[in-house]
């Protein structure tokens, strides 16, 4: 019996023997899986906010790089234009005239004439990179140019025509005249209120003529609005109301628009580049002064001697009227009309060039 439970309690301890050294043989294999297992690379994640600056700074200085190529070829172009003779060839004959008059103001007014003359080709230039990046990388590219001006047409039709089914007639078509020379000189102000101080850069490296800046600006949104009135006009040929001979007077209205928003231009830039605060107020006043003059409205809905005084002391009143009357009744525009745009436009202009050339001193200092 003692033998049977010493052969027992033996038979056990074995056992646990065997286990224990399974149990050592496998926490030895395991361990040695564990060391021969490479070790994980920890990939960092950078954080959102570095990863947004790091493709800031790149567009940066792509953006950078565009800049300095656009300044060099302007550069070039400025040079070519400063070699080139200010009066002779072709088309100078008027300012030949200009400069060997008599009068002192006559001739200095030639003489700036031609000296703005010469930089003909940057504004060439200028006019058309501004059209390039305006669609830049588009599909469609120019054809926005017909687009844009199409889609509004087409939106103050659904809007005044078929949502709110007003009882005027055409009722889409006087607000595409008024809102498009409302916008052309809404957008030639502010955007040349900011072309010194956009182009701070240039101005202070480069000699040439500031003028041509604003005047780019301009003469791109000039030929914007003349593609909207083109594309206007034939919308209305098709739909069989109009337009009439008094159509003739549109390109004059045009031009005192042009030459009284590039006085405003000229002497807002200028103004700028010492009171930076009065370009975001140029911004607001311009955006009021679409519901003060009648662009959305009719003259006869909210006439009263306050309107009417307002209306009066407004140059874009008589520009917006003026465009109403041969586009959209058909008439003529009223000639005191005419006579007051006229003047509007001779003094804004003047006065725009004077502020300009007698704060041009200052603008390498405060730039």
């Amino acid at each position: 019996m003692f033998q049977a439970s010493f052969i027992g309690a033996s038979s056990t301890v074995c056992q646990m023997g065997s286990k224990s050294s399974k149990k050592g043989k496998r926490s030895k294999s395991s361990k040695k899986f564990y060391e021969a297992e490479p070790e994980k690379k920890v990939v960092e994640v950078e954080p959102v906010k570095e990863t947004e600056e790091k493709i800031e700074d790149e567009i940066e200085s792509i953006e950078e790089v565009e800049k300095v190529e656009e300044t060099e070829e302007i550069k070039s172009l400025v040079e070519a234009g400063d070699s080139k003779p200010a009066v002779k060839g072709k088309g100078f004959k008027p300012l030949q005239k200009m400069m060997d008059s008599k009068n002192s103001y006559i001739s200095r007014l030639g003489n700036y004439l031609a000296y703005l003359w010469q930089y003909r080709t940057v504004v060439k230039t200028s006019v058309d990179k501004e059209f390039k990046r305006s669609f830049k990388y588009t599909v469609l590219g120019y054809g926005w140019h017909v687009l844009n001006p199409l889609s509004q047409i087409v939106i103050y039709y659904v809007i005044f025509t078929v949502i709110f089914g007003r009882d005027i007639p055409n009722y889409w078509l006087y607000i595409s005249c008024g809102m498009f020379g409302f916008v052309f000189c809404q957008t030639c102000i502010t955007g040349g209120a900011g072309a010194i101080v956009g182009n701070a850069k240039m101005v202070t490296k480069l000699a040439f003529a500031r003028e041509t800046l604003i005047i780019t600006k301009v003469i791109t949104n000039l030929i914007t609005l003349s593609i909207s009135y083109v594309l206007l006009i034939i919308i209305i040929a098709f739909a069989g109301i109009g337009p009439t001979i008094n159509i003739l007077y549109l390109p004059i209205i045009i031009v005192l628009m042009a030459v009284f928003s590039a006085g405003l231009a000229f002497m807002f830039s200028a103004i700028v580049v010492y009171f930076r605060d009065l370009q975001n107020a140029i911004g607001i006043i311009m955006g009021c002064m679409m519901f003060a003059i009648p662009v959305i409205y009719m003259t006869s809905d909210r006439s009263s001697p306050l309107m009417d005084f307002l209306w009066s002391i407004n140059p874009l009143y008589y520009y917006v009227e003026s465009i109403h009357n041969v586009m959209y009744f058909g008439i003529p525009p009223d000639d005191m009309f005419m006579l007051i745009g006229t003047i509007a436009a001779v003094v804004s202009l003047l006065a725009g060039l004077y502020v300009f050339k007698r704060l041009e001193k200052g603008f390498a200092e405060r730039l």
